[in-house]
Parts: structure tokens; sequence; C-alpha cells
């Protein structure tokens, strides 16, 4: 038993620092002006980040809980960056999502319940998520790509840490792996299809001249 508990372990420890190494590619493509955050998410992350990790430990997480921490500290860094570096600004849809987080944490506060901490948590991390997901579907080079499939795998990690069938404990985890790859899906597609575009409309200019 004591040797699955340290597998566990392992497993949230290698989350918690394989999801800092991602926001080192992401922070330094923000500082270079190459990745630009969509403001309003970083902003509503770094809100619910706070809350999720309140809920896992009320809950009874332990090395699960890690790459929540690790997510909340980088995403406040990438969301001060965003302030400077960000994509676009502030809309009515930004202003509508963010004020979605302050009732998530309202609700939280009121009934102190985890898993409806984390569940509200989820759905307008969502929010956030479509906010960047729209971003990322009109301009793919805006988003770095190598630091979504790290925190993909991460995420991964995190919901194999937790070790038992505990919904409250793999909600999170699980939601995360699912959006990250989403995310991931779409910056490769999208990528893919410009790179045809620019393609075929460099085949169109040969052919006229």
């Amino acid at each position: 038993m004591e040797m699955f508990l340290d597998a566990f372990a392992v497993l949230g420890i290698c989350a918690a620092i394989l999801n800092a190494i991602a926001f080192l590619p992401y922070v330094s493509t923000v500082l270079l002006r190459k990745t630009k955050p969509e403001r309003s998410s970083w902003w509503i992350w770094s809100i619910l980040m706070a809350i999720v990790f309140s809920a896992q430990i009320a809950a009874g997480a332990t090395w699960s809980a890690l790459l929540t921490a690790v997510f909340f500290v980088g995403n406040l860094v990438v969301a001060f960056l965003s302030l400077r570096y960000g994509y676009g600004r502030f809309s009515t849809k930004d202003g509508a999502a963010i004020f979605l987080a302050f009732i998530g944490v309202a609700i939280w506060a009121a009934t102190n319940n985890p898993i409806i901490a984390i569940i509200v948590t989820i759905v307008v991390d969502f929010t956030a998520n479509w906010l960047t997901i729209l971003k990322s579907w009109k301009a793919p080079y805006s988003e770095n790509l190598l630091a979504w499939s790290l925190m993909t795998i991460a995420a991964i990690l995190s919901f194999l840490s937790v070790g038992e069938l505990n919904t409250t404990l793999l909600l999170f985890p699980v939601y995360v792996a699912c959006v990250s790859f989403c995310g991931v899906l779409v910056l490769l597609f999208r990528r893919k299809w410009r790179s045809i575009r620019i393609k075929d409309g460099l085949k169109r200019r040969k052919a006229r001249s």
C-alpha cells in the first residue's frame, strides 16, 4: 500500500513540475510578443484556481492539489503580463465571464460545499476557456502549442495521482485534461488549415504569373 502511495505522490509531483515547465515557453513567448494571451481568460483562471485549490484541500486532496497550486501561480503571472501583452480589448463577453467568476466565488462562500464549488468552478472555467478557444480559432498562432500540450499531459498525470474513485477529487483534473486537449486540437486544426490556405494561395499566384 505504501508503494502505491509513493507512486501517486510521484505522479502528483510530476504533474506540478510539468505544468510549471509548461508556463516557461508560454511566458517567454508572451515577452517576445509571439503569444498573446486572452486577458479575461487568464484573470478568470487566476480567481478560479484559488477557489478550486481551497475546495480540493477541504475535500482532503493531497498530491493532486499540487497541480492546482502551480496553475494558480502561473495563471496569475500570465494575467499580469496580459495587461500589457494581451490580445484585443475587453468586451461585453469578457465582462460577463468575469462577473460569472465572482458569482462562483459567492456561491462557494455561501454553501461551503467542496463539490458544489468545483462544479461551479468548472462551469465558469469553461467560459474562460471558450474565450481563449474562440481567439485560438481566429488567431491560432497567438497561442503556444507546446505549453498547451504540456498542460494536457500534466492534467492527465494529476488525474492519475488521485488514486481513488472520488468524484470530488477526480472531477477537476479530468475536466482540465479534456478542455486542454480540445485547445490543442483547435490549434493543430487551425494551423494546418492556415498552412493549406497559404499553399493554395501561392499556387494560384504562380498559375496567374
